[in-house]
């Protein structure tokens, strides 16, 4: 179905970043549609942890008791495990959560729908409208939508960039990342500590073991992407050498699923977020 239309703002991505932004527009009583590629509920890979602050905010939104209600585990310790066995942690009097992104997103989802913003889900946004220099829509293959503001929540390879002249993050700008699940980790150290570990065989990045939501605990590898590229291990081959390492936690795990891969950026890059009628935030903007 194609669809067609106007609005004050259009935010392009209906992550959390998105979510986020069409909430707080829409409480302020601003006209905004949202869109989004994917159909929810979808999945997203991620290593699935919600910090305390995460929390609050969430709470903000309208979408904490929503994640509350659904499968999470808590985080009330983090620690630091260097390659001699050091561990070196820190207790929080706040929980962070551990919450799979296919609940995290779709209770956000949710909230976004309840605060009167519109959502259009399903339809993937291609290029940004414009006239002269000015960003005023965005069109895809069966999307076509003015609007005053366009804000790109849409990830670290967003329409948005061509607009401020700038490609999309890379080298030490960006991480590049191999997760999986297991079930039947060991957790000897307590459920509710999330490990990350300063392995040596993982220069500029860490490895982790989260804690289990319904009995599923997320593992994985986490590199910067120069690094990664001049090391030359492949990210598949990084994440079974972490798992073999960490073999005494998962002699009676097995796996849940296939590994999967994805890239994020990891730090602010000097460049502008923002262009006539146009904004960048979260991830397409660096954050």
């Amino acid at each position: 179905m194609n669809v067609e239309g106007t609005s004050d703002v259009l935010v392009i991505g209906a992550g959390p970043t998105g979510c986020a932004a069409g909430i707080a527009l829409a409480r302020a009583g601003v006209d905004v549609a949202v869109v989004d590629r994917a159909t929810f509920p979808r999945d997203k890979t991620c290593g699935d942890a919600v910090s305390n602050d995460g929390m609050a905010l969430l709470d903000a939104l309208g979408a904490r008791a929503a994640v509350e209600s659904a499968p999470h585990a808590i985080v009330r310790r983090a620690v630091a495990v260097f390659p001699d066995g050091t561990r070196i942690g820190r207790d929080y009097d706040r929980a962070g959560y551990i919450v799979p992104r296919l609940r995290l997103d779709d209770c956000l989802r949710r909230a976004l729908e309840a605060s009167g913003a519109r959502l259009f889900q399903g339809h993937r946004v291609s290029a940004l409208r414009r006239d002269g220099a000015r960003v005023v829509g965005a069109t895809g293959s069966d999307f076509d939508w003015s609007a005053k503001v366009v804000i790109a929540a849409d990830g670290y390879g967003s329409v948005g960039l061509d607009a401020i002249s700038e490609p999309a993050p890379k080298g030490r700008y960006l991480g590049v990342s191999a997760t999986a699940y297991y079930r039947n980790v060991d957790f000897p150290f307590g459920t509710e500590t999330a490990d990350h570990f300063f392995d040596r065989e993982l220069p500029y990045g860490y490895g982790w073991i989260f804690p289990a939501v319904d009995g599923v605990a997320n593992i994985g590898v986490y590199q910067r992407s120069d690094v990664y590229a001049r090391v030359g291990t492949k990210l598949k081959d990084l994440l079974h050498g972490f798992i073999e390492r960490q073999r005494p936690r998962l002699a009676h795990a097995d796996p849940v699923g296939k590994f999967r891969v994805w890239s994020l950026p990891i730090a602010p890059r000097p460049m502008p977020v923002s262009a006539p009628g146009l904004l960048l935030a979260g991830d397409a903007a660096g954050f």
